[in-house]
């Protein structure tokens, strides 16, 4: 068989994943064929029912949402809704040495909590209190425009140049495996699946950091007095650890800690011992916690002929906004196989090089910008002057740009390219006015003593 098939003669997909990435996807090509009159099946493979709370449902993620991919997916028609939005969070609280500052964007600019599957062990599963993970949200909708779901275990694949890819796949419930053929395998599983393995065609994973996150239930009354609605930043940069974030979501906070190799003892160690452990009560315990991996590189030849793999087991953004990289890497995948062909050489020029153009070149100024935020909120001698000017900017006290105030909440939010507040962060005038802010608040302190 030709394996450089015309989009028209593509008939079956099978996608490897049903979150974001997979879900995307099927979205995305079932739209795109719906305009162009060519009728196509697409089935969703995955061993997770999101419904369920706890790891049986659990896609391992921070699960937040900003406001320009919730503008985005409605305008691809799935807006979020009540029952999908577990907190709306008005900003960040940043803290640094023995001091904090309230973060907040300017005019409607917010971040939705959500959760990624049912919720924590001990929670409701979805439905019971007509909440919905956000994962399912997604696929229901890629189901109403006519995919197809099968709940079980991917046993084998095979790739082959005489034949259509195969796939054996081992229905929930049933005890031996069925073969599947297809015109197009999508790679939807995430750097998490054991599945990152079954590829010999010249693919390698990204290389990715061992984090680890917690659910902690603290009640919604407790979590409004003492996160109000914000989500808190922690620098902590010992034990592996660079950075805590504590994510308010209903009765819940999630703790996600990153850095290249967290355990959970590592994890409840610092709640425990760090400027975190006045926020929790004394007999706090933790819910729910995983080790979710997270890519720090770009994959490498995530295609071959009749194959791609897209979300983050390809490309994705440097430590934040993976659903919404999720979103773009299904667009160029779609858009690709249905309008150029799923050949490696199609996959090559419109997926894979419009991919690295997004992410690989603007990776490098975000981890720029992550080093030198480490940089100086390890240092006293910036912080406590930084942290003065950053209250001047949010207090109002300072008219016109909060320029400061802007690169923090674009770093965390994600909102803008990194390149873009990287030229923002070296530009020479505010350098110049952090310098003479620096110089002025140790005087005023040596005046003091």
């Amino acid at each position: 068989m030709d394996p450089v098939k015309k989009p028209q003669d593509i008939s079956r997909i099978i996608v490897l994943g049903g979150g974001p990435a997979g879900s995307f996807f099927a979205i995305f090509i079932l739209q795109m064929a719906k305009a162009t009159g060519n009728p196509l099946e697409v089935i969703i493979f995955d061993h997770k029912n999101f419904r369920f709370a706890g790891p049986k449902g659990c896609n391992m993620c921070a699960g937040t949402i900003g406001n320009r991919l919730a503008n985005r997916l409605r305008d691809l028609g799935v807006p979020l809704t009540s029952q999908v939005i577990r907190h709306d969070i008005q900003g960040f609280t940043f803290h640094a040495q023995d001091d904090w500052v309230d973060l907040k964007g300017g005019g409607e600019a917010k971040i939705y909590g959500v959760f990624r599957g049912g919720g924590p062990r001990q929670g409701q599963e979805a439905g019971e209190d007509q909440d919905i993970s956000f994962d399912q949200f997604i696929l229901d909708y890629a189901l109403k425009q006519g995919a197809k779901f099968q709940e079980g275990e991917v046993v084998n694949i095979q790739l082959t140049d005489d034949q259509k890819p195969r796939v054996w796949f081992r229905l929930k419930g049933s005890g031996s495996a069925q073969i599947y053929e297809a015109d197009l395998l999508a790679g939807a599983f995430g750097v998490n699946s054991a599945l990152l393995n079954k590829f010999t065609f010249g693919y390698q994973p990204p290389m990715t950091w061992h984090t680890c996150q917690s659910e902690i239930r603290l009640g919604k009354d407790y979590i409004k007095e003492r996160f109000r609605d914000m989500i808190h930043i922690f620098p902590i940069y010992s034990n592996n650890t660079h950075y805590l974030a504590v994510t308010p979501k209903g009765e819940y906070i999630t703790v996600s800690a990153i850095g290249p190799y967290i355990k959970i003892r590592t994890l409840e160690d610092i709640l425990r011992n760090s400027k975190i452990s006045p926020f929790l009560p004394p007999s706090w315990e933790t819910t729910c916690h995983c080790h979710p991996q997270i890519p720090i590189t770009p994959a490498k030849r995530p295609f071959t002929n009749q194959l791609v793999i897209l979300g983050d087991a390809s490309y994705s953004r440097y430590l934040k906004n993976g659903i919404e990289s999720a979103f773009d890497t299904a667009y160029f995948a779609a858009e690709t196989a249905l309008h150029r062909g799923i050949s490696a050489k199609a996959f090559h020029k419109g997926f894979d090089k419009r991919s690295r153009q997004k992410f690989v070149w603007d990776n490098m100024y975000g981890k720029f910008l992550f080093k030198m935020f480490e940089y100086v909120f390890t240092r006293k001698v910036f912080t406590h002057p930084l942290m003065a000017l950053l209250k001047e900017e949010q207090e109002e006290k300072m008219a016109g740009e909060k320029p400061l105030s802007e690169i923090l909440w674009e770093m965390f939010t994600g909102e803008v390219p990194y390149w873009q507040t990287t030229r923002k962060a070296l530009s020479p005038p505010l350098l110049t006015k952090l310098c003479y802010s620096t110089q002025k608040y140790w005087w005023v302190q040596r005046r003091a003593t």
